[in-house]
């Protein structure tokens, strides 16, 4: 029983010390539209405590007045990626004026909130706007997620460009 256990204590160690996010690989895209100029999709590893992100477009060519988030969340088990729940396509600039707390998403808001107050504001964007640098995500932001590797599809769109910013990256945890 004695080594149950320890076996057990250690596996929990184990978990706890290796969910710090690492990022392996992102991929940034746009449409032929180019709503967005020059974007931008790069992150830097801080082996010990986490990662800082930096996404977005240099320029924007016209004012977003709407703009749609797709948020697609998939896991890897064995050598494929699965989707993980359904995270339906939303009005951001909706969403930010109406935000229901009993939503997933809220944490996600709350989260730039606090670390990029400026990020996070009312539509219409306009120029340099549609931009987050040096967001820094530990370990403690992520406990929600169990270690494991995953894949994000983040995707903003609106009624005239149907992909302004599309960000792929793969998180290992």
């Amino acid at each position: 029983m004695k080594h149950q256990s320890f076996c057990i204590f250690i596996i929990f160690y184990m978990f706890i010390n290796t969910a710090v996010p690492f990022i392996t690989k992102i991929q940034c895209s746009t449409s032929e539209a180019r709503t967005c100029i020059e974007p931008f999709c790069f992150f830097t590893n801080n082996t010990a405590d986490g990662v800082s992100a930096n996404y977005g477009c240099k320029e924007l060519s016209r004012p977003l007045n709407k703009i749609n988030v797709h948020f697609k969340l998939y896991t890897k088990m064995y050598s494929q990626y699965f989707q993980v729940g359904y995270f339906p396509k939303f009005d951001y600039c909706t969403f930010i004026e109406n935000i229901d707390k009993q939503n997933l998403l809220y944490y996600g808001v709350k989260l730039m909130k606090e670390r990029l107050p400026e990020s996070i504001r009312e539509c219409p964007y306009i120029g340099k706007q549609l931009q987050v640098r040096n967001l820094n995500l530990t370990s403690d932001d992520l406990t929600f997620l169990p270690a494991g590797k995953y894949k994000v599809v983040c995707t903003f769109s609106d009624d005239d460009d149907y992909k302004i910013l599309r960000m792929v990256t793969h998180v290992k945890i």
